[in-house]
């Protein structure tokens, strides 16, 4: 929410991603360029068939690494959805070590939430899922929209800043002490850890974790 992220297939970003792999796994795999792999293009085909679908797949085997492509190539430009949620995930202790935020402050430090109960909920309940808001929204009528946008097929335009404040001040973010999915958590954690650096979210993804990765193929458009 409020900002888009793209990643187009290139090596060098596709190298990133598989050189953070690899540092969690201690050096327990190599590099190896990658194939065009016919097997994988023809069980993407069978699954992606629409006139409208594209569609990439990357799978690291013993032999290698294998590629395949429906109606997309290398330079394909791909919006990640919800997997921009482990980036912000990965911004967070990022900041922690910066002395920028730590864990359990109120995320109406960073944000103008007046006195809505959402202003109380901290940075680590909302990285955790743990903050009480719901997934999107507990608006009926927007939620109705959504499932009608999503269900055309058609992308969901990004809220402003401003908007995102708005949607989760009426909310009653009553923690319950289990985790629920909450994009509109996330969202509102990201904006977060900007404020908190003097920035926007997508120049903060850029600077802390696209850049210093070499992933030139990947970028953040910011609707603000």
């Amino acid at each position: 929410m409020g900002v888009r992220l793209a990643v187009r297939l290139r090596r060098t970003a596709l190298a990133a991603v598989l050189a953070m792999v690899t540092l969690a796994l201690a050096g327990c795999i190599e590099f190896y360029e990658a194939e065009l792999d016919p097997g994988l293009i023809r069980r993407l085909e069978e699954h992606f068939g629409g006139d409208h679908d594209r569609a990439a797949a990357a799978i690291v085997e013993e032999d290698g690494l294998h590629t395949g492509y429906v109606a997309a190539d290398e330079e394909t430009v791909f919006e990640v959805g919800s997997i921009a949620k482990l980036l912000t995930g990965l911004l967070l202790p990022i900041a922690v070590d910066r002395g920028e935020v730590a864990l359990d402050d109120p995320v109406g430090r960073y944000l103008p939430l007046g006195d809505a109960p959402v202003a109380e909920r901290t940075l680590e309940e909302l990285a955790t899922h743990r903050s009480g808001l719901p997934t999107i929204t507990s608006d009926e009528d927007l939620l109705i929209a959504i499932s009608e946008t999503v269900a055309t097929g058609r992308s969901l335009p990004p809220l402003t800043v401003d908007e995102l404040l708005a949607l989760a001040a009426r909310e009653s973010a009553e923690p319950t002490g289990r985790a629920v999915y909450s994009s509109l958590g996330a969202a509102l954690l990201g904006h977060a850890l900007a404020a908190a650096a003097g920035t926007d979210y997508a120049t903060l993804v850029r600077d802390r974790l696209l850049a210093p990765l070499g992933m030139d193929g990947a970028d953040a458009d910011s609707a603000d």
